[in-house]
């Protein structure tokens, strides 16, 4: 990627009952890139860097507006060497991630994706994602 140095996993948390299935195994919803392009050209998903179990914690600790827990569904945990596989794999610099840490957020980051990607591709990524997720339960 660049100079940064990325922890080995990272974090999605889980809000929405669809972003895991029946069986309790992550699903392609829980990483849906958006249709907002942004001004370089890429679609980005929010993620967290797991830097330490500080950051894992801190997903749990999120409220919405109204206060209620925002990831009351969990977090979907995902090895950085499989996002590198990908991009090595494909070599098409449609999928990349970054660190970007927001007020409050040390940890956050994105996943990224050209907007020039098809439908079919999008898809192709969230379900490569989901499939090489672990869920995770602070219960």
């Amino acid at each position: 990627m660049n100079s940064i140095n990325y922890p080995e996993r990272l974090i999605r948390g889980l809000s929405s009952k669809d972003d895991i299935d029946a069986n309790g195994f992550v699903t392609t919803g829980a990483f849906m890139f958006g249709d907002i392009s942004r001004v370089d050209g890429n679609l980005e998903l929010s993620i967290n860097w797991y830097d330490d179990e500080k950051s894992l914690e801190y997903i749990f600790e999120q409220k919405k507006d109204d206060e209620s827990q925002k990831f009351k569904f969990g977090a979907a945990i995902l090895k950085r060497q499989h996002i590198d596989g990908l991009i090595c794999e494909h070599d098409d610099n449609y999928l990349s991630y970054e660190r970007a840490p927001i007020e409050n957020n040390k940890y956050h980051g994105n996943l990224l994706l050209k907007n020039t990607a098809t439908k079919q591709y999008k898809k192709v990524i969230s379900g490569f994602l989901a499939a090489h997720a672990s869920k995770y339960d602070n219960k």
